[in-house]
């Protein structure tokens, strides 16, 4: 198994049942599932604390193919996320504050809320039906108020007690959370559609990681095998570390990834757009309107008529004696 293979979700790893809806029991679903859920159980229960004991909980399991052999979305980012503590000899927060958020400006993000920021936090959300009247109504489900939300510091519902800040976001049950602003988010997508270079000026990644980045790692004939929400990509796509890559048609060469928020960038158009939400589409299928389709639109449409505004001003300013 190499660094790559874990890169690219080709290492034979995978997800344990994953807790999506708090409080909901957790259920193995699949062979993939049950194989992972005593890890899963150890973790919520705070026994897995440490990537480093998740990692020897992973060495003890059959791997659920061969490296290389296919593509399976799970746990290949933790995995490299301890890999990253022992090179650098830093816990994986402090990596990731150092030189991912920090020099990107991303001052919003965290694994967990701390208590001065809960008027900015966004709740987490169910749509609810009743099927014999057809009435509708949202159902929060991170925490009855602000303060109580699991995605607070010291709230007593914060999975980050017991949760192991992970390359995904804070690792527990599926629930792989580290929260951003929208600022935060677009500051990111920006740097990436600059080249590797940050708002501010900072060179973050070299120009050529970024083309790499941008690019379809994966050899294999497709990265999904699930239907996505409309607008959301094709099984046709393909996969660098970023996230999914689409393959063909009028969205070749653009990468999106999410979950509750997401974010796409087009490199060959130099656009990009961050969609932020209260829920997530496997918990509220009926949540999600997203469509890609519409929103190049809008942003063509813009990008064009700022195009045709600058060219006039242009025009005019050459056209003065």
């Amino acid at each position: 198994m190499t660094l790559r293979h874990l890169l690219m979700h080709t290492s034979g790893f995978g997800y344990g049942p994953g807790a999506i809806t708090p409080g909901v029991p957790l259920v193995a679903r699949s062979d993939q599932e049950k194989l992972y859920k005593d890890i899963t159980v150890k973790q919520e229960s705070g026994e897995i604390d440490t990537l480093e004991k998740l990692c020897v909980e992973l060495s003890r399991l059959p791997l659920l193919h061969q490296p290389g052999s296919d593509y399976t979305y799970g746990m290949s980012f933790d995995v490299l996320g301890h890999v990253m503590e022992l090179v650098l000899g830093e816990p994986l927060h402090q990596i990731i504050r150092s030189r991912v958020l920090a020099p990107v400006g991303m001052r919003d993000a965290c694994f967990l809320v701390p208590q001065s920021k809960i008027p900015t936090l966004a709740g987490y959300f169910r749509l609810m039906r009743d099927e014999a009247s057809g009435e509708r109504w949202l159902e929060r489900l991170d925490g009855a108020h602000g303060r109580d939300s699991m995605y607070v510091k010291g709230s007593k519902a914060a999975y980050g007690s017991k949760g192991v800040p992970a390359a995904g976001g804070l690792w527990g049950a599926g629930r792989s959370t580290m929260l951003f602003s929208l600022r935060d988010v677009l500051l990111f997508c920006q740097m990436l559609l600059n080249g590797g270079r940050a708002v501010s000026g900072h060179r973050v990644l070299k120009e050529s990681t970024v083309q790499s980045l941008l690019t379809n790692w994966l050899r294999l004939k497709r990265a999904c095998k699930q239907p996505s929400p409309p607008g959301w990509g094709s099984e046709d796509v393909g996969w660098s570390p970023l996230g999914n890559i689409e393959r063909y048609g009028p969205h070749a060469g653009a990468l999106y990834m999410g979950g509750m928020s997401y974010f796409w960038l087009d490199p060959r158009r130099k656009m990009g757009a961050a969609i932020m939400t209260e829920t997530y589409w496997q918990v509220n299928p009926l949540g999600w309107k997203a469509n890609l389709d519409d929103l190049e639109q809008v942003l063509q449409r813009a990008a064009q008529q700022k195009t045709t505004k600058k060219r006039k001003h242009e025009n005019a300013e050459a056209a003065t004696p």
